[in-house]
Formats: structure tokens, C-alpha cells, sequence
């Protein structure tokens, strides 16, 4: 065997590991996604529970529990990557409700995820068509470093953004 045939086999395996984590990561994101959905499903169901139950709100504030797991900008992820293509802040809205994310904790819904939606472009999270007015994100393929510019951020925005140079 020469240097170069095994040169060429380590990178071939290298290569093929890479590709395997990739996919690999990008399924665990999907299965997360689907988790998403059911848990915001469930909080509905606690919510709905909880209303029929009583109408008293004070005994739900005074309960302890956590109105909520998923937050929006995390439920705004889960249904645009689902959905797999550019949405506006109206289809956004739409999927979550069709998933059961709870969007009557907000004063004005729509408002909120324009919001957000806006937040996560000047994030560099997604990227917009002027025309359309939809989002969509800028990075397709969820990868574990190769394709994620800055691994070592504290947030998802921070990941997805190229380090600030010191």
C-alpha cells in the first residue's frame, strides 16, 4: 500500500463518518420537531383541561406550573422547518395554531410572531423574499460543525452566526 492509497482511504473515511453524523443530526432535529408538536399539543390539552375544570385564572397562576415548555421562537422553528419551505407570518400563524401551540397567552398574536419572525432575520437565522414577504431559513442542512459557523454559541442564533473576530 502507498501513502497516498491509505491518505485517500482515511479521507474516504472521514468523509463517510461525516456524512453519517450529518445525517444522523438532521434526523434527531426532525424527531425533536415532532416532539415539539406533541408537547405544544399536550400543553393545549392541559390548558383545555384546566378551563373545564374551573374557570377561577388565580388557581391556575397559584398553581406553580409552567404555563408553557415550548416558546415561541422554538415553536416558530419546529413548524417552518415541518413545513420545508418559505412561509409568511400568516402561514406561520396558521401551523401553530393547526399544531396547538397556545396563542392566546399573547395580547396580540399576529404581532408577536411578526415579531419574532423579524428578530430571527436580524439574527441571520432566515432569510426573506421581498416580494412574497416569506421567511425561510437560511441554513437547509442542519450540520454539526462542517455547516454550523460558530459551534461553541450559547443560542441557536449565536451557532448560526460567523464568530466576531477579536
Amino acid at each position: 500500500m502507498t501513502i497516498e492509497h491509505i491518505e485517500h482511504s482515511a479521507e474516504k473515511d472521514l468523509q463517510n463518518a461525516l456524512n453519517k453524523t450529518r445525517s444522523e443530526l438532521n434526523h434527531a432535529v426532525g424527531q425533536r420537531d415532532l416532539w415539539n408538536i406533541r408537547i405544544m399539543q399536550l400543553e393545549q390539552n392541559l390548558k383545555n383541561i384546566r378551563s373545564a375544570l374551573t374557570k377561577d385564572r388565580l388557581m391556575t397562576a397559584r398553581s406553580g406550573e409552567a404555563d408553557s415548555v415550548i416558546g415561541l421562537t422554538e415553536a416558530i422553528r419546529t413548524v417552518m422547518r415541518s413545513w420545508g419551505k418559505p412561509m409568511t407570518a400568516r402561514e406561520v400563524r396558521l401551523a401553530l395554531v393547526a399544531t396547538g401551540f397556545d396563542l392566546a397567552r399573547f395580547r396580540n398574536a399576529s404581532a408577536a410572531i411578526a415579531n419574532t419572525l423579524i428578530r430571527m432575520f436580524k439574527a441571520g437565522e432566515l432569510g426573506t423574499d421581498e416580494k412574497t414577504k416569506a421567511y425561510s431559513f437560511k441554513v437547509k442542512d442542519v450540520t454539526f460543525y462542517g455547516g454550523v459557523p460558530n459551534p461553541m454559541g450559547r443560542t441557536l442564533g449565536e451557532m448560526l452566526k460567523e464568530p466576531k473576530k477579536k
